[in-house]
Formats: structure tokens, sequence, C-alpha cells
């Protein structure tokens, strides 16, 4: 297939649906700690970031300089609902919801995290493989089950809210070329986890080095703090002038721009990681200058690239869907749950009691349930050990008379 690579007319400046009840939880922030508890013990987290919130924002900002006047709207009624209802209060609009899939990791909600990439194999040495990486519900299936859910004419408000919000952030992860391909070889017989596994030196002086997903999470500029959000004029002014720089340095044509088979937008991602990607890098490689200058040039091309496909998602599957449709499910929560902000608390959740406070909860809870298992454990064994001791009595007992 041919491989989507944006040529720049200029080098860029270096700078489910089954899953409905699971998004209305994450919307409502209803989770109990027992609940949280036992998605941690139940799920095992993968790691699964995806250009970091600069490459996820650039996205959604693309995305919305190109959606229709009422598909705009719509969007912003979901990321506002959803900033007031979760509360979310880093994402008051779509591009601070690029990240907010992300987000959900902090609190602990890893339910969704193989949403966020799709690990075809990469074989080179075609070794025997003992696993099948890919997940059924993986990036590539969830996108077009996430837009059904909101196309859907049963389609209940938070659905549509939380299938966009989560449809902003998966567009973006879908390019990145790393969460489409697993290298597999005799080093990685179980995957190098889409580059997680590797380690590679970003400079030498000062020696810095990053994982190799983390370096293209970067979009191959390296180490980075990511913006505080939400973002205040002079942060969102800087996105603003990157996003310019990305939009004016590639061209794209309509037929690309307007894709929305999301199996199309991985199998390009798997193709430029095991062209681009992949070649000439190995555990604690040096990269090299030409390495790293070809990585934001790929990079920045597929950011752009996913800005414009979410438009054209957003845009096909917000079409039919009114404005009532939206709002109507979550005036009554907003209602039932003022959102008044009082330093850094909203309404009786506050940010540090959810992602701190809770966090510091579900180890005391890992921890009591631990103990607890133990403690269970060690009283089953002890239990069958006298068990076993009164049986042989009793064996012994009974062969001593039958001897007598």
């Amino acid at each position: 297939m041919a491989v989507v690579v944006a040529r720049p007319t200029t080098t860029p400046r270096a700078r489910v649906v089954a899953v409905a009840p699971l998004l209305s939880l994450s919307l409502s922030l209803s989770l109990s700690l027992s609940l949280l508890l036992l998605l941690l013990l139940t799920v095992v987290a993968v790691p699964s970031h995806a250009w970091w919130d600069k490459g996820h924002m650039s996205v959604a900002e693309i995305a919305h300089r190109n959606l229709r006047e009422d598909v705009r709207a719509k969007v912003q009624a979901c990321a506002t609902a959803l900033n007031k209802v979760g509360p979310f209060p880093k994402s008051t609009n779509i591009v601070e919801l690029g990240p907010w899939a992300d987000d959900l990791k902090s609190l602990g909600l890893y339910t969704m995290s193989t949403w966020h990439f799709i690990d075809t194999v990469y074989n080179p040495d075609n070794i025997t493989l003992t696993i099948n990486p890919v997940d059924t519900v993986n990036v590539a299936t969830v996108i077009p089950m996430l837009m059904s859910a909101i196309m859907s004419p049963t389609a209940t408000s938070d659905s549509i809210i939380s299938s966009v919000a989560n449809l902003v952030h998966y567009v973006g992860d879908v390019h990145m070329p790393l969460h489409a391909a697993d290298l597999f070889s005799t080093t990685y017989p179980l995957g190098d986890l889409g580059g997680n596994k590797q380690t590679v030196v970003v400079n030498t002086s000062p020696r810095t080095t990053m994982k190799l997903h983390a370096f293209w999470d970067s979009m191959c500029e390296g180490p980075q703090s990511n913006s505080v959000r939400p973002l205040d004029d002079s942060a969102y002014a800087a996105l603003s002038a990157f996003v310019d720089d990305l939009v004016a340095n590639y061209t794209f044509s309509e037929a690309q721009k307007t894709e929305v088979n999301a199996t199309v937008m991985a199998a390009e991602s798997y193709d430029l990681a095991v062209q681009h990607v992949y070649p000439g890098v190995a555990d604690g490689t040096v990269l090299t200058e030409t390495y790293k200058a070809n990585g934001r040039i790929l990079a920045g091309g597929r950011v752009t690239l996913a800005g414009y496909r979410l438009a054209t998602i957003l845009n096909t599957a917000l079409a039919g869907v009114s404005m009532d449709a939206i709002l109507n499910g979550t005036k009554v929560m907003q209602d039932e749950v003022p959102v008044t902000r009082v330093g850094d608390t909203y309404n009786y959740y506050t940010v540090a009691g959810v992602e701190g406070g809770a966090a510091a909860g579900i180890f005391l809870s890992c921890f009591v349930f631990g103990c607890l298992l133990a403690t269970a454990v060690v009283l089953a064994i002890t239990y069958s050990c006298r068990s076993n001791a009164r049986e042989q009595k009793v064996a012994a007992a009974a062969a001593a008379q039958r001897n007598f």
C-alpha cells in the first residue's frame, strides 16, 4: 500500500457499542474506591501514551480549524459538559481534550488502555511467535465503534460526550508509528511493546536517554514538560504558532485528509515504523542528527494529517446529532453536582483529592487487600496442614489396629 509521508515545502522550525456503561462511569466520575481498586487489580497496565500533550493538542487544534461551524459548537458543548460534570478541570475545549484519555490514567483507569494502540507484529527475523499481541479491541477497531456510538439513534448524552473526547485522542494515537507496530526478534521474543523496551541516547552532551517510544511521543524533539492545562493565553499562542508552522509546511491531497478508515491509518503508521523508525536503532543506540531531523519531519506530518482526519471524522459523526441530544442528559447532572471553584476545589471533588488522595487511598486499599489475601492464604494452608496431620494420625491408628 502507499505510505502517506508528507513532503514539507520547507523545513519546519524546531521548535462500542458495548462500552457505553464504562464511558458513563468515566463521565460522571462516580467510581467508588472499591471499583477503582478492582480495576487496578484486574487490568494490566500497558505503556500506551502517544504524542505527548503538545502533539495531541496540535492534532485537536488543526481539527478545530477545519470543523464546520455547527459541529464546532457541538464539540465545544461536549468539552464544556465533560469539564463541568466530570469534573475534568484540565479540559475546557477541544484542544485541551486532546490528552484527556491519558488523563484518565492518573485516576487509575487503565481499563481502556488497549484502545490506544494496535500491536501489529513486525518480525524481520521471522522467529517463531509464542503470543499474538493484537488485542481484539484496539485503536483501529475502537475508532469506528466510537463513531457508531455517536451516530446511534439511541445514543445518550454521556456516550456522545465521552465518545467525542476519546476520538479526539485516539485519532491522534493511531497516527503515531510506534502505536501500530511491535518488534519481535530474538532479543524481544515477546515484542518490544512499540519501542518501550528500547532505550536510545538522544543527546551525548549532556547524556540524555529516552525510551524509543517516548522519543517518538515527543514528536522526536526530546525531553519536554507538558503544558499546564487549562492553557493560559501565552501557552495557547505558542501552540497556535506551532500549528501554523505545521499547516504551512505540510501538504496533503483531499483524499488523504478525508480518510476515515482507521485500519488504513494504522497500516500507514505500521509501514512508517518499519521503514523509518526501527531501521538502524537498537537498545543503547546513539541517535544520529539525521535520524532525529527526519523523525521530526515524519512526526510533524503525522500530527498534521491526524488533525485533518479528526475534523472529517467529527464532521461526519456529529452531522446528525442535535445539541439537545448532547445537553439533555447532562443538565440534570450539572444541577445535581454544581461546579464551583474555590482554590483547587471543584464541587465536592478536589484535584488533590481525586488525583492525589485517590492514589494514596488506592495504595492503602491495595496494602490492606494484600494483607487480607495473605492472611486468607496462610489460614488455608494452616488448615490444610492440620487436616492432613489429623488424617495421618487417624490412618496410623487404623493401621495399628489392623496390625494388632
